[in-house]
């Protein structure tokens, strides 16, 4: 595709100045993967953008000349702005406008591979003009106003767009759902075992599905996952079976976050992220080498928030250790996904938190029962201590939950 000229605009706060510039990074990034050149950057610090414009007056005649200048043909805002607004921006500057949420999705709709990032996509547009037809509805009725006809023919119109909308919508969740159940079938066949799960986590960008492939390197016969350089390559969920040392777990590995997700992709992609809401344990990938990784890991966690798992507990792990990074917390487990560095030990370290060694028992299991033993290998840590003539001696490690099923086998503290 040919690369769009665009200058980003924006208005601030000015005790949002730091926030917003952080963000504004972020916001170029998201233009380059859509395929968009920031040739410009016009900012306005202002307690209220302007109701109709956005930017004030000569601000709009900078950017008018700014477009001309540069030859752009795009302007991107990196907020939302309403439909109104938008077309007088355009009418000004004899350019198309679009904002942050636009640009978004236009990144999701290229990226989307599978049936269900089609579906999931395509929702995520209607919700957003949904959004932006209800925001403007009431711009149109004070311009159609002049007369009953006009006034109740633009009414028809809206209601028009809005009906096509939902029915739409509603289509598409219906076949949403079929996939969900479809993929249920596979969950329940998961949930029968007593493996736990995780899922990965993180900004988009962080290293997400270089870490799981990696994990499935040392642990996982299942093939790799698609992994760039690039935002939101990924968009569905990967799941893998993994192994480390014996014990085994479901890997996940989730749809990247960025700040301020809008309420569209979240609402869209919650089927998605649903993996994380059900995981024992969220792994989150950060980037170490990016100075700015505190704010993201907390755009992370508000959307964890959002979607109702911030009570899962959370292996934090640093990804591109390998480059300059400045300090770390002292509990962080740091790895290489490029080099491979540190990754056995964030695997040590995944086991330790899935199966914590609640208690010890130590059992004699006859020889008939071997079996309970062999249901319970990737679950816990069992050591063989004996063969004798009545069964097998060993010693088992971890939640109590699970050493429960051995009770008829437990050997007395006198019987040792």
């Amino acid at each position: 595709m040919s690369v769009k000229t665009i200058i980003l605009c924006g208005v601030y706060r000015p005790e949002e100045k730091n926030d917003f510039l952080s963000e504004l990074e972020e916001d170029k990034a998201l233009c380059a993967a859509a395929d968009k050149k920031t040739a410009g950057v016009l900012l306005q610090c202002a307690h209220h953008p302007d109701p109709r414009m956005v930017l004030r007056a000569g601000k709009i005649a900078e950017l008018k000349q700014l477009c001309e200048e540069k030859g752009a043909q795009q302007i991107v805002f990196a907020h939302e702005i309403t439909p109104g607004q938008a077309e007088r921006i355009r009418e000004a500057c004899g350019v198309e406008v679009i904002d942050r949420t636009a640009v978004l999705l236009e990144i999701f709709s290229r990226h989307a591979r599978t049936r269900q990032a089609h579906i999931q996509t395509e929702m995520a547009w209607l919700l957003y003009e949904r959004n932006r037809h209800r925001a403007g509805k009431s711009e149109r009725e004070e311009r159609s106003s002049g007369s009953f006809q006009s006034r109740g023919s633009g009414e028809s119109t809206v209601n028009l767009l809005r009906r096509t909308n939902r029915r739409r919508y509603a289509a598409l969740s219906k076949q949403l759902d079929l996939i969900r159940k479809q993929k249920g079938q596979d969950e329940r066949r998961r949930a029968k075992t007593l493996l736990k799960r995780a899922a990965i986590v993180g900004y988009t960008n962080a290293g997400k599905s270089s870490f799981l492939n990696r994990m499935i390197e040392i642990g996982s016969k299942g093939n790799v996952t698609k992994a760039q350089d690039a935002l939101f390559v990924t968009l569905d969920t990967s799941v893998r079976k993994v192994r480390v040392d014996h014990y085994g777990f479901f890997l996940y590995d989730t749809v990247g976050f960025v700040s301020n997700l809008p309420d569209a992709l979240l609402d869209a992609f919650r089927s998605t992220l649903e993996a994380a809401c059900d995981a024992d344990l969220l792994i989150h990938v950060l980037d170490a080498s990016d100075p700015d990784w505190q704010t993201k890991e907390e755009a992370v966690e508000m959307t964890l928030k959002r979607i109702g798992a911030d009570h899962i507990p959370v292996l934090r792990v640093f990804n591109k250790c390998d480059q300059p990074h400045g300090d770390l917390p002292h509990d962080a487990v740091c790895v290489s996904c490029l080099k491979g560095k540190g990754i056995e030990e964030a695997g040590k370290e995944i086991i330790k938190r899935l199966y914590p060694k609640e208690a010890v028992s130590h059992v004699l299991i006859p020889y008939g029962k071997i079996d309970t033993e062999a249901a319970y290998r990737e679950v816990l840590d069992i050591k063989v201590l004996e063969d004798t003539d009545e069964g097998r001696k060993m010693e088992l490690a971890g939640e109590k939950k699970y050493l429960d099923a051995f009770r008829p086998y437990v050997i007395r503290k006198e019987n040792m």
